[in-house]
């Protein structure tokens, strides 16, 4: 590989990263329009491409919701560049529940260094949603790191005081919607939910 060629991939990377993080300022921009209208104690979804391109609403009514759902979730997200939006975006909703979902979008080459960056999100959040119960949904991905990575992060939420819902198999509808009930689950609910 030559100077050229070096230079030439370098710029294609400087490049990507600039759009990504256009995209993201555009979506934060968005959101924070939203919020004027949204209202407090919600559950807010906040990550990565798998959350960005769910369909929410239907989630929402599948789930028989009596709180709002928000997704401030933004495609390709990583760890990294979330701190921004939580400080804009999710912190003044002040939500009652959030599922975080980061990881798909990241080089995970240090799944410790990862974890210990995960744990230092959750912080932030324990420390500025005071009554907020907090989800670590699962990385659903065919890397490498996933599993591992995953492994950690259910270590995580059991040392933060956050709950682990693993995604990585079955429907990421049918993980999440026991979590997102704001009432105990009955008999013939928890049967449904163990079907899916």
């Amino acid at each position: 590989m030559d100077a050229l060629e070096v230079t030439e991939r370098s710029q294609v990377g400087q490049m990507e990263v600039f759009e990504r993080e256009k995209k993201v300022q555009e979506k934060l921009h968005d959101f924070i329009a939203l919020n004027a209208m949204a209202k407090n104690a919600g559950i807010v979804c906040f990550g990565s491409s798998t959350f960005a391109k769910m369909n929410m609403l239907e989630l929402a009514m599948d789930c028989g919701l009596n709180v709002p759902l928000y997704n401030r979730s933004i495609e390709g997200l990583t760890l990294e560049d979330s701190a921004e939006v939580l400080e804009r975006v999710i912190i003044p909703l002040q939500p009652s529940k959030i599922f975080v979902n980061f990881g798909e979008e990241d080089s995970v080459e240090d799944v410790q260094e990862f974890v210990a960056r995960y744990e230092w999100l959750l912080l932030n959040i324990h420390r500025t949603c005071k009554n907020c119960r907090i989800y670590i949904v699962a990385v659903r991905s065919d890397k490498s790191f996933a599993g591992p990575l995953n492994k950690g992060l259910a270590e995580l939420s059991q040392s933060t005081g956050c709950r682990f819902v693993d995604i990585s198999f079955g429907s990421v509808f049918g993980s999440l919607r026991p979590y997102m009930r704001s009432f105990p689950i009955d008999f013939a609910d928890a049967m449904l939910y163990k079907a899916s």
